[in-house]
């Protein structure tokens, strides 16, 4: 007698292994697309609030010396303001602080001829208010006003920013 030998199907076919490569393959390409600017935006964060935090120093500093706003020199490097400042992002060597020449908001140029605004520095402007709005250049304002100009990445070049104390 004749017996018909039955046949196992077991494992996958090729075309089910080639689905589940392509399915995996778009997983790891969203993730590769979204972990810089998961980063870049992490980054933004923690430049905001040094910017904060150098802020408040500024705000306590004039509190402290009765309303008088501080100099160049008290801001910069390493100024009263500066020091008091719990400065994670920047370090105080990236502090500058300028009461002289034209604020922009381009990157390249800022007013200030040795110092060029990066997004790894912070521009105290004495006298300058962010009147404008977040994203426009500092302009002139009271003699206590004061305005901190910083850099934040994009997907292109650096978006420079603006925040009165």
């Amino acid at each position: 007698m004749l017996t018909k030998i039955k046949q196992r199907k077991e494992g996958f076919t090729i075309i089910e292994v080639l689905i589940v490569l392509a399915i995996a393959g778009l997983i790891l390409l969203i993730v590769f697309l979204a972990v810089p600017a998961l980063q870049r935006n992490s980054r933004n964060t923690n430049r905001r609030s040094d910017v904060s935090s150098l802020a408040g120093a500024i705000n306590e500093f004039v509190a402290n010396n009765g309303g008088a706003a501080p100099t160049v020199a008290q801001v910069t490097n390493t100024g009263a303001a500066v020091t008091n400042a719990k400065l994670g992002f920047y370090t105080a060597a990236n502090v500058f602080g300028n009461n002289t020449g034209t604020p922009t908001s381009t990157v390249a140029s800022t007013g200030q001829s040795a110092t060029v605004l990066t997004k790894d520095s912070i521009i105290v402007w004495i006298g300058y208010d962010c009147s404008g709005g977040a994203a426009a250049a500092p302009v002139a304002g009271s003699a206590r006003s004061i305005a901190i100009e910083y850099a934040t990445e994009t997907g292109g070049s650096p978006t420079v920013q603006c925040s009165a104390t």
